[in-house]
């Protein structure tokens, strides 16, 4: 329940406990004074959640979250656009995406593997045939994406006619 908190966090959760805390108290100490308090005695639960929701709104404030992928996935696909069923979508969608990229400072490290968690079935088609450093490259990867996916001539020409036979 402790593992990997921070002291501000514990710092926090004791204060919302109704504790007192000390400038200079260590973590063992915060941890201590946790498990003394009465509503820790009286439902774990509640302060392993009150644990859970301080540490991830310490992230979510700080922004360390966005240093884990889970984390950045989860921001990037709020800010870009669905994963385009049409063959002319697709330029909108890497606009969408990049500018995603640009506005959560996403480490390059990053970019392939988010692109793939946000294609879902669509990158299943596409990973057959990538190969493993196409796979960390995101730009070779895009290029990949949309060589497979970007509208050909034909079918641009049969949208073409299907668009004046409607007419």
């Amino acid at each position: 329940m402790f593992k990997n908190c921070r002291k501000e966090d514990l710092r926090i959760v004791a204060l919302e406990l109704g504790e007192t805390v000390a400038e200079k108290v260590t973590i063992v100490e915060l941890t201590e004074i946790i498990k003394e308090n009465k509503y820790f005695k009286e439902d774990v639960e509640f302060v392993k959640e009150l644990i859970q929701y301080t540490i991830e709104d310490h992230n979510e404030r700080t922004g360390e979250g966005c240093n884990t992928l889970d984390a950045l996935v989860k921001s990037v696909r709020i800010l870009t656009v669905k994963v385009p069923n049409r063959p002319e979508g697709w330029a909108f969608f890497f606009a969408s995406l990049e500018r995603a990229f640009v506005s959560k400072n996403v480490p390059e490290k990053f970019k392939s593997e988010i692109l793939l968690n946000l294609l879902g079935e669509k990158a299943s088609n596409v990973l057959t045939y990538v190969k493993d450093d196409e796979l960390n490259n995101y730009e070779q990867l895009k290029s990949i994406i949309l060589r497979e996916y970007e509208p050909s001539a034909n079918q641009f020409l049969e949208q073409f006619k299907s668009y004046a036979s409607s007419k």
